[in-house]
């Protein structure tokens, strides 16, 4: 079983203070082996998204969405070329400045229209488990926020 050392936090009073060898130490000490650690990502500035509209862009296979990506930064503004996007999704997005794929993503104009990130797929931020369709935009559960 794969658990997330974010889904540990919520368990574990004081999680900020502990390191995570500290817990990988415990875990160990009631029994539950852990075989391996790793970070799913080295990638950077991603966020959770959730597309609020999505309409088609004409003669094209480009949608323009209106993503809500937090309280601080409000609704932006993502053109993306994926079939699978559609209004109420939760994504992956990468913010302006995010390193992916060994290219820093910026804000840009695609189509006459501003596009503010992107939608990543999970191929698109090295986390390539093959029990997933990583090519395309990954559709995340309500737990993300």
């Amino acid at each position: 079983m794969l658990v997330s050392l974010n889904f540990l936090k919520e368990l574990i009073i004081g999680f900020d203070k502990i390191v995570w060898k500290q817990i990988i130490n415990q875990l160990v000490l009631y029994g539950i082996e852990v075989k391996n650690v790793y970070k799913l990502s080295n990638e950077t500035n991603l966020i959770v998204g959730q597309i609020i509209e999505c309409t088609k862009i004409p003669d094209t296979h480009l949608n323009m969405c209106q993503i809500n990506l937090d309280d601080k930064i409000g609704v932006k503004q993502i053109i993306c070329g994926a079939p699978s996007v559609k209004k109420d999704l939760k994504v992956i997005v990468a913010l302006p400045g995010a390193k992916i794929i060994g290219k820093t993503i910026q804000s840009s104009i695609i189509r006459s229209a501003e596009s503010y990130g992107m939608c990543c797929a999970l191929s698109e931020i090295c986390f390539c488990d093959k029990s997933f369709d990583d090519d395309k935009i990954y559709e995340l559960s309500d737990q993300f926020k």
